[in-house]
Order: C-alpha cells, then structure tokens, then sequence
C-alpha cells in the first residue's frame, strides 16, 4: 500500500492536531507547514554529552508516495559563556542516535523554493524503500496508516 499527497496531508494534519504524538516526544518546539506540507520537530538530543538538539522533519516522498523523515543534529558548544550550535553530520554523531539497524541512512537536501529557508539545506534521510514491508501493507488499516509509521520511524528518538 501506498500513501497519495492527499491522504498524507489528512493524516500528517490529524497527527499534528491530535497532539497525541507530543505527548510521546519530548518536544521542543513542532511546527505544521502546510505548503508543502510537512512537520518540523525539534528534541533534546540526550544521546549526547555536548547536549544539543535534533531536528526531525516528517515529509512525503512522491517517488516512493511513503511519508519521509529527515533528521539533523546540532550539537552545542559553549566558549566564555556563549552558546553557539553548529551542525553535526559526522558518522560519530549519527551513531550515537541509536538509530535501529532496520533504518537506512543516506544523506540528503532541501532545495525546493517552496520549503520555508531554515529547512532548506543538508539531512540525512531515512530512505523509504522498506516502508511497506516495516510498517504493514493492509489497506484495511490505510486511514491510520501515519501513526503505525511513526510508532516505527519516529518514536526510537525517546529511547
């Protein structure tokens, strides 16, 4: 089973409204951009001594028509009492995410003029073409199809 825009934008809107999602992550800040349409999520990163955050930001591939997540790590470092956050993309960094084995990892940007500037730039994907095997290919179960995607993609980030 496969995902149409449309029923991506129902669903992604639903999960963002319902709030259900940030009671299972601990948020510090979430945004819903409605063109395209997309979630922007920030967490601590707790996985790291250097503290820091991790920015998630669910998306719909039209290649695959799955629903996409992007990740980034900044890590933050202080100097004479001055906190500054740089991006951290080394594979160090990534492997302290404990992201499970079952995930595929590439790296990735954002050119598209239609994504606000600040998402614009360089993630590391998870790539989609498992999804159908991770999550399940029941139709009968397509309206709740994004929640049983973030139950698996999303929620190892509060491990």
């Amino acid at each position: 089973m496969t995902l149409e825009y449309e029923q991506f934008v129902q669903q992604l809107t639903r999960l963002a409204e319902s709030r259900e999602l940030y009671k299972k992550l601990p948020l510090l800040r979430h945004d819903l951009v409605h063109s395209p349409c997309c979630l922007h999520l920030t967490v601590p990163n707790s996985t790291r001594n250097t503290g820091g955050h991790i920015e998630l930001l669910i998306t719909f591939s039209r290649v695959y028509r799955e629903p996409l997540l992007l990740i980034r790590v900044w890590a933050t470092t202080a100097l004479d009492g001055i906190e500054t956050s740089q991006l951290a993309h080394s594979a160090e960094t990534m492997a302290t995410l404990r992201i499970p084995s079952y995930l595929t990892l590439g790296l990735d940007t954002i050119l598209d003029a239609q994504y606000p500037h600040a998402l614009q730039g360089a993630w590391y994907s998870v790539h989609p073409c498992d999804t159908r095997d991770i999550v399940g290919d029941d139709v009968t179960v397509r309206d709740t199809y994004l929640d049983r995607w973030v139950s698996v993609f999303l929620l190892w980030v509060c491990r």
